[in-house]
């Protein structure tokens, strides 16, 4: 019999609905009420609220010795991994810029966002990351991270609401890319109106790229429900998306029309214990409603078709 696509709904206690709060208070108030919740699981690596905020306050320490100051630029070319959320949340702390180069846009791509924006500083995993015969600020490697991360406690500039948070780039299929600018206050009314994609406490399943907007304008309503993100890794694969679901208790499952078909299609699908599934969402190019009558038979739960450009 097919499921009923009735969402379920849980108590909401948001964080962060005070006019003055910003990104960096949520997330202080998350460290306070959940320090040994998960906020990211990548592979074997794992981090606590607790220590995203103490990571992260290390990172914006390194970025103001460094001279970024409210408003200057921070590119950050990593991958998708618990590395990203921490320096994409330094920058927030601090009340820079955090923009978020897909590694998977062409060089011209690439080069095109650094050249407009002239970065204070660029993030990188290795120096010939960045890209050449550009000022990219300064230049801070994967080599420098656990120090960073560990480094003491400085005192933090004002940020408001107002401050501009981050740049989130289009992929550039119609042009150079083009960036959509979000302030903290964009943040938080995203999060007010996110609807029952997210509850308390959800563990959700990510696969998007983080500098896509999926993720880069979605970090106030991650925090503020303190969700844990467990991400796919790279290459992505129905196998590893099918374990995920059983071995971390994943309550929401994400992505695209074509990463569905083929968990749909994979023979560990009949013995998955998908039960602590709530909502699956899928998005980012059109959806059959045969795949959304599918996806409801086969993972017992809701599922809520969601685009959230930014063209």
């Amino acid at each position: 019999m097919e499921q009923s696509n009735e969402i379920p709904t849980s108590e909401s206690h948001l964080l962060g609905t005070d006019m003055g709060f910003t990104t960096r208070d949520v997330l202080r108030d998350a460290a306070l009420r959940y320090p040994d919740r998960e906020a990211y699981v990548h592979g074997v690596r794992r981090l606590t609220y607790a220590q995203l905020e103490s990571a992260s306050r290390g990172a914006g320490s390194l970025l103001m010795e460094l001279g970024v100051k409210v408003g200057d630029v921070v590119a950050i070319l990593l991958p998708s991994s618990i590395d990203y959320a921490i320096w994409y949340l330094a920058c927030l702390r601090i009340g820079a810029i955090a923009s978020g180069v897909n590694r998977r846009l062409g060089d011209s791509e690439q080069r095109s966002v650094i050249a407009r924006t002239e970065p204070r500083a660029s993030v990188v995993m290795e120096a010939h990351d960045a890209p050449t015969g550009l000022e990219c600020g300064h230049l801070i490697t994967s080599e420098e991270f656990e120090s960073a991360y560990l480094r003491p406690i400085a005192d933090e500039p004002v940020v408001n609401k107002s401050t501009i948070a981050c740049i989130v780039w289009t992929s550039g299929t119609t042009g150079e890319p083009k960036g959509a600018v979000y302030d903290h206050a964009r943040l938080e009314a995203i999060s007010r109106n996110i609807g029952d994609l997210t509850a308390n406490a959800d563990r959700r399943l990510v696969s998007l790229p983080f500098a896509h907007v999926g993720y880069m304008t979605r970090i106030w309503d991650e925090l503020s429900h303190g969700t844990t993100l467990v991400m796919t890794g790279e290459p992505w694969s129905p196998a590893e998306t099918l374990r995920l679901i059983r071995d971390e208790s994943i309550t929401v499952g994400t992505g695209v029309p074509t990463q569905w078909e083929l968990v749909l299609a994979h023979p560990d699908l009949a013995i998955t214990d998908c039960s602590h599934l709530r909502l699956c969402g899928i998005g980012g190019s059109a959806v059959s409603p045969d795949l959304i009558r599918r996806m409801r038979l086969s993972l017992s739960c809701p599922v809520m078709n969601r685009y959230t450009s930014t063209e």
